[in-house]
């Protein structure tokens, strides 16, 4: 059995090594953070201040850009009857990709006005052409007819006349066959001038003829004009990235799909406005991303004339967003143009060499 002076000696050297202890911990827990964040700036360094290079972030990018396209419809609602194309295919310049369904009614429209002036050009041939042979001969036989009756009546006059001086017939007699005879003159008159009529061709018939030609062939360029914008055309040769409207759906506000150069890629670095005096045309440039892994090259081709915000955010949290940058255009070695061509848009971390 212990006695009572060996049992105060363990508690007192109990408290002490708990005292101890507890002295440990509040040194590790509240002293230790101090002297980390203390280290901090000394073991992280800015690579431009040491090496001179420039480090930005960038994107894929086909030599052209991505080019969307859509149909040139003004205020009318576009909607896709058939689509051509599939999302990986090459398509060239001007090739047709889809047709819209304002097909349909351009054609039509079309049709009508190419009817109006087969219309026009017959009415003018007819004008051109003249009267037809049997109206010509008919007023001719007419006006022989008269001209028939004219003699006889004046011989019948001269005969009056005679008559009238030896007293055998009366004035009103002979009065009657002048009637008769200026009458006949006045029919044969206009005999003849409707004869004249028939055969002659006026100008002012053919020139509204060719007015109507001329309105017709307008209609037609028109109509020919909107059939054209039912077709929507590959405004450049390249890969189609992406399909945004399929056949059956109404074009919105991104088009019908775009489509890249993906033949030859390039990289497009958001260079902070206070790093792009460092950068020049011709520097070489490493470029790298965690899905790559590896690292490509590339060179510097073109810098922008124009100062504007990130569209590509790090994701660091504190990361200043509104930073002003200028892109910086990066043509990625052949070799390495053809591993990245699937990939427009990708992140990447871009280190332009000094």
């Amino acid at each position: 059995m212990s006695s009572p002076s060996n049992t105060r000696k363990r508690i007192i050297w109990t408290g002490l090594v708990t005292a101890l202890i507890l002295q440990g911990f509040f040194v590790v827990r509240y002293l230790q953070p101090q002297f980390a964040v203390a280290e901090t700036p000394e073991a992280v360094q800015p690579t431009t201040s040491t090496s001179g290079a420039v480090s930005a972030l960038g994107r894929f990018e086909p030599t052209h850009k991505v080019i969307k396209l859509a149909p040139p419809t003004g205020n009318e609602v576009a909607r896709i009857e058939k689509l051509f194309v599939e999302e990986g295919d090459y398509v060239k310049a001007g090739q047709v990709i889809a047709v819209l369904d304002s097909q349909s009614r351009s054609r039509a429209a079309l049709l009508e006005a190419q009817k109006q002036v087969l219309t026009a050009q017959a009415r003018l041939a007819k004008v051109e052409a003249g009267a037809k042979r049997a109206d010509l001969t008919a007023q001719e036989a007419e006006c022989a007819r008269i001209e028939t009756r004219l003699a006889q009546a004046r011989i019948d006059l001269g005969r009056y006349q005679s008559l009238h001086k030896d007293g055998i017939v009366s004035k009103f007699d002979l009065d009657q066959r002048q009637l008769e005879v200026d009458t006949l003159q006045r029919e044969l008159a206009r005999a003849q001038s409707t004869l004249t009529s028939i055969g002659e061709v006026r100008p002012v018939d053919v020139s509204v003829s060719k007015a109507e030609i001329a309105a017709g062939e307008a209609a037609v360029a028109k109509a020919n004009e909107q059939l054209e914008t039912a077709y929507v055309r590959a405004s450049a040769s390249g890969r189609v990235l992406k399909i945004h409207t399929r056949a059956g759906e109404t074009v919105s506000s991104k088009g019908i799909l775009e489509i890249g150069e993906t033949d030859r890629m390039y990289v497009v670095a958001e260079v902070f406005e206070s790093d792009i005096k460092r950068v020049k045309i011709g520097q070489r440039a490493q470029i790298s991303a965690r899905a790559l892994g590896e690292i490509l090259n590339g060179t510097v081709e073109q810098t922008g004339l124009l100062i504007g915000k990130r569209d590509i955010l790090d994701a660091d949290p504190v990361a200043d967003v509104d930073a002003r940058v200028i892109e910086v255009r990066i043509r990625l070695d052949e070799a390495d143009s053809k591993r990245v061509e699937g990939l427009t848009n990708m992140r990447v971390d871009v280190r332009i060499e000094k």
